[in-house]
C-alpha cells in the first residue's frame, strides 16, 4: 500500500526557496546601500555642494554637504551635512522589494511543485 504524501501547511516553504530568497534579499539590501554621489557648484566657485543619495530604485534618503572649507584649503574642517528622508520614495522602495521577493517565492514554489507532481506521475 502506497503512502499518500503529507499535505503541506499553507505558509511552509522549501529550504531551497528560503536560500534563494536570502540571496535575493541580500542583493536588494546591497542595491539600497550603494551611495550615489554627485556634486554641483553653489553660489560661487568657492563653494561646492555634494549630494549623497541612498535607495533603489528611487532615492529614499539624501545628504547634502557644503564643502566650502575643503575648497578653500581647510581640509581638516568637517563638512556640514544635512539629511533629508523622503518617506514616500522609501515606501515605494519597500513595496517594490517586497513584490520582488514575493514573485521569487511564488516562482520557486511553483517550479518545485510542478516538478514533484511530474515525478509523481512517472512512477
Amino acid at each position: 500500500m502506497s503512502e499518500q504524501p503529507r499535505k503541506r501547511r499553507w505558509f511552509q516553504i522549501h529550504l531551497s526557496t528560503a536560500i534563494i530568497l536570502m540571496f535575493a534579499a541580500g542583493g536588494l539590501m546591497w542595491a539600497n546601500s550603494i551611495v550615489k554621489t554627485d556634486g554641483m557648484p553653489f553660489e560661487s566657485l568657492s563653494s561646492w555642494t555634494e549630494r549623497r543619495s541612498y535607495g533603489w530604485p528611487f532615492t529614499g534618503i539624501s545628504f547634502l554637504s557644503d564643502t566650502r572649507a575643503a575648497m578653500l584649503g581647510f581640509d581638516d574642517l568637517p563638512a556640514t551635512w544635512k539629511g533629508k528622508f523622503d518617506s514616500l520614495m522609501a515606501s515605494v522602495d519597500v513595496f517594490i522589494a517586497v513584490n520582488i521577493l514575493l514573485t521569487i517565492w511564488f516562482v520557486c514554489e511553483w517550479w518545485i511543485r510542478k516538478r514533484t507532481s511530474r515525478m509523481g506521475n512517472e512512477r
